[in-house]
């Protein structure tokens, strides 16, 4: 739904910003989507801009006042929640009364707006079900009166801190641990290629059985180790696999603990 910025392009009349040139083009308004993660992993938000439901001309519903909405991701925080989509829809350029306060220079007019890769998951707020999470997301949001491009324009800065509502119970024990009695870590993550497995085992239990899932489940990788009671570092391999992101479950006798996994580019 973005207006046309070349003479003749559907759209092109009603683009708010001024054409320059001997093309006489005008600027893409920039209904961009664009996704950012914690640092953990745990969460991923994604924000798109949209259109003013009340504005339409000439029978088509251009994205000349568009606003910004965000969505949640919960990744794998918990057992039976991974890859949760979170029903809350936020809109960050015109919060809800009682949420935040409207900015005149950007509501309806948020053009060309960016969002930080890297987000703050600030505050877990959980009840027996449920779960509100509270990340804190740096946005930019281009926008000037009257919007000219061979002017100085102005760009807003904003951080916000969205709420998210979940349907499931999506908050694991601190470094995604998840409550297992087997304690268990994977350092660095994310990684690139190699990293080690550290599990602490109370008893001798003979063998430790690794497997890891790919993003839809997938097994992809299973490993063998052999376990003793205490320490144990196992130095896996994960050259092999695409970057992405991947849970790891680990399972020593009866006892499994599940970790998650970050895969950089290579």
């Amino acid at each position: 739904e973005d207006p046309g910025s070349a003479t003749g392009s559907s759209g092109y009349a009603v683009n708010p910003w001024d054409n320059t040139g001997p093309s006489s083009a005008k600027i893409n308004c920039g209904p961009r989507l664009q996704l950012g993660r914690t640092p953990d992993g745990n969460y991923i938000t994604f924000s798109w801009s949209e259109s003013d439901t009340n504005f339409v001309n000439a029978g088509h519903k251009w994205n000349v006042l568009p606003d910004i909405h965000t969505r949640c991701l919960a990744v794998g925080v918990a057992p039976g929640c991974a890859y949760v989509l979170s029903p809350t829809e936020i809109n960050v350029s015109k919060p809800a009364v009682g949420t935040g306060t409207i900015n005149p220079k950007v509501s309806s007019k948020a053009f060309l707006h960016y969002m930080s890769p890297v987000e703050v998951a600030e505050t877990v707020f959980t009840s027996v079900n449920t779960a509100t999470v509270d990340i804190v997301t740096p946005l930019t949001i281009a926008n000037s009166s009257p919007l000219q491009q061979l002017t100085n324009n102005t760009t807003w800065y904003a951080t916000a801190k969205l709420s998210y509502s979940f349907g499931c119970n999506v908050v694991g024990a601190p470094e995604n641990t998840f409550n297992s009695p087997l304690s268990t870590n994977i350092y660095p993550n994310p990684t690139n290629n190699n990293a080690t497995l550290f599990v602490e085992l109370k008893d001798n239990s003979t063998p430790i059985l690794i497997s890891v899932f790919d993003f839809v489940g997938r097994e992809v990788k299973t490993i063998k180790a052999e376990g003793q009671a205490g320490e144990n570092n196992i130095s896996i391999d994960f050259g092999s696999l695409a970057s992405g992101i991947y849970m790891v479950n680990i399972k020593a006798g009866n006892i499994t603990s599940t970790k998650k996994l970050i895969i950089q580019s290579k």
